[in-house]
């Protein structure tokens, strides 16, 4: 799933809904040929074959809130074993705007980059959030890797007051997955847990690595510098005001 193309939220919800709605089926399938075997006959056999349908509903429900669950968070968010290098950025300061960077932000996952993009924030210390997620209730029995994902790169100015957010994560305002998030509060499913770098302030034009592990996040120093963002003199004008110069639906971390 984390390979998945870029693909609008609904449409992905869309799909988990229907793949999961088939698993319940079968699974729920090969439930009623073990209890036709046991089934009573008359008014007795009525009864039995109403109450089983009300428990097939319940259950088909909750298989399909665990299964569409679990999908998002294979979709929305990557494996962690050990310590992962989640994304690659490269700062580069406006000479016609103080305080504000173009940033170059690459993803990795599995060691490979993605797509890289780019915005403007302001700032001069950095820190990075994100997310780390742990199984629980039936999935923890499952086997699945932890997993985690970057959410936010905030910007603060030289009085430790926020000055720029950029949203690194999308899906998460979506009503649906905030309904599933109700749902996981009271299965506990998951347990998501939030982690944050220590701040740190760019040099113009340095590159830097963000590493995740269960430790929580660390910033490392860029092995090389990046070649295909512009120089400061080469930018236009963007105002600082504005935060989400992309909808961060079109990506994932």
């Amino acid at each position: 799933m984390g390979n998945m193309a870029n693909t609008n939220t609904w449409v992905v919800y869309a799909i988990l809904f229907m793949v999961s709605l088939v698993a319940a089926q079968l699974l729920l399938g090969m439930g009623k040929v073990t209890g036709n075997a046991k089934r009573p006959a008359g008014k007795a056999a009525s009864s039995a074959s109403f109450r089983w349908t009300l428990v097939k509903l319940a259950l088909m429900m909750l298989l399909v809130v665990v299964l569409i669950y679990g999908g998002s968070c294979f979709y929305y968010y990557a494996p962690l074993r050990g310590e992962v290098l989640a994304a690659r950025l490269t700062f580069i300061k406006q000479s016609t705007q103080a305080g504000v960077y173009w940033i170059e932000h690459t993803p990795y996952e599995g060691k490979q980059p993605g797509t890289s993009r780019e915005y403007a924030l302001k700032g001069e210390r950095f820190v990075v959030d994100a997310e780390w997620l742990q199984w629980g209730g039936v999935l923890a029995k499952g086997g699945f890797p932890q997993m985690f994902r970057l959410t936010h790169l905030r910007g603060y100015d030289p009085y430790e007051k926020e000055a720029g957010e950029q949203r690194l994560a999308g899906g998460t305002t979506n009503s649906l997955w905030q309904i599933i998030q109700r749902i996981n509060g009271v299965l506990g499913l998951t347990v998501v847990t939030i982690v944050r770098s220590e701040p740190f302030m760019p040099a113009d034009g340095e590159g830097v690595e963000i590493y995740i592990s269960k430790a929580g996040v660390r910033i490392g120093t860029a092995s090389q510098p990046s070649s295909s963002i512009q120089s400061p003199s080469e930018r236009p004008a963007v105002a600082p005001s504005v935060r989400y110069p992309r909808t961060p639906e079109a990506y994932r971390h």
